[in-house]
């Protein structure tokens, strides 16, 4: 026998030997906390793993048995809660001590509680961007965890709450990080074929947010075609408007000049919301002479304040402004707008 071989038995031997010595309640729990991936929260355990025959409450205490027997460790802290994770031999042994229907039944049970702790608004502009930086950064915690509860949200048909998920501040962690386009591509793809199955509004967010994350890797054709499939979705006129802002700023990347600053002036002269005809107005202002930028800009700053634009998230419109500024020769509001966009980057 090799001795890699020999040290994964030696290793399985012992976990084995730590498992039998569990009582009933603890080896229970612990084949259920095999559901997460990376650490987890007693918060999320609870919600997660607390059934019968686990009573109520009795989470916490179990967890804490199961930390003094080193079969659970506790893994810093984050977002003001311990975390806890089991090593991954542990975590595979536990999770092949649980059946096919108790498997299922825990990751049906993840998928509910991210779908549930992360459903928000969903009317487009109405979170966008990196609107919320700091819920966004504590997510990252769990981001393994929520992760695999999107993709079995798909697997199972239940794409209502895979969608739920992505337009959620979770999505905005994907965008701030720049790397998951490729994931955030597949999983639209798949809650594209099945759009019958999911809200109108839940699916609005959705392709806004994976329109952003495309947009941040370059990727503007493919947010060009995220924006053309959600103006066929729009309920209202200010909601087509919205993805028409879309569809001209990825235009802008892709062909730039007359025809991107065309579609700015449509959405300009149809837009019914402040924030959207605020934000229409500041990205028109690229296109216009710097006689006329300062009364765009004036314009722009009349109507929505630039932390509530909707489609700009406040650094990128402070630095907007601070360009269009320097432009037209208003100096002393360049160096204040860009001040504050250091300030936020």
């Amino acid at each position: 026998r090799r001795a890699g071989d020999t040290r994964h038995a030696t290793i399985e031997a012992t976990i084995e030997w730590s498992w039998d010595l569990l009582d009933d309640e603890e080896r229970t729990l612990a084949g259920r906390l095999s559901v997460f991936r990376g650490t987890w929260s007693l918060e999320s355990a609870q919600a997660v793993c607390e059934f019968a025959p686990i009573a109520g409450d009795r989470t916490p205490e179990v967890v804490a048995s199961l930390v003094s027997k080193s079969l659970v460790v506790v893994d810093g802290v984050s977002g003001g809660s311990t975390r806890y994770r089991l090593l991954e031999p542990i975590r595979q042994y536990a999770a092949s001590e649980l059946s096919d229907h108790g498997t299922r039944q825990l990751r049906d049970l993840m998928i509910d509680h991210w779908s549930a702790t992360l459903t928000g608004p969903h009317e487009p502009g109405s979170r966008f961007a990196w609107r919320d930086h700091e819920r966004a950064r504590e997510l990252e915690a769990d981001q393994a965890n929520i992760t695999v509860a999107v993709e079995w949200a798909l697997d199972f048909g239940r794409f209502e709450d895979a969608m739920t998920i992505l337009g959620s501040p979770f999505g905005d962690l994907l965008m701030l990080q720049h790397s998951s386009a490729a994931a955030a591509s597949d999983w639209i793809a798949a809650a594209v074929e099945n759009r019958a199955s999911i809200s109108a509004g839940v699916l609005l967010t959705a392709l806004e947010v994976a329109g952003s994350i495309a947009a941040l890797a370059a990727l503007h054709e493919q947010r060009l075609d995220y924006a053309q499939l959600a103006i066929g979705l729009a309920r209202t006129p200010d909601e087509r408007r919205w993805f028409e802002l879309e569809i001209a700023s990825a235009t802008n990347r892709l062909a730039g000049g007359a025809k991107a600053a065309t579609m700015f002036d449509r959405v300009i002269a149809g837009a019914d919301s402040p924030s959207l005809r605020a934000s229409a107005l500041l990205a028109r202002t690229q296109y216009a002479p710097p006689a006329e930028t300062l009364a765009l800009l004036a314009e722009v700053m009349e109507l929505s304040p630039l932390d509530s634009l909707g489609f700009y998230d406040e650094c990128s419109a402070m630095i907007m402004v601070a360009n269009c500024a320097g432009d037209a020769g208003r100096y002393d509001l360049a160096i204040q707008t860009s001040e504050r966009a250091l300030d936020l980057s």
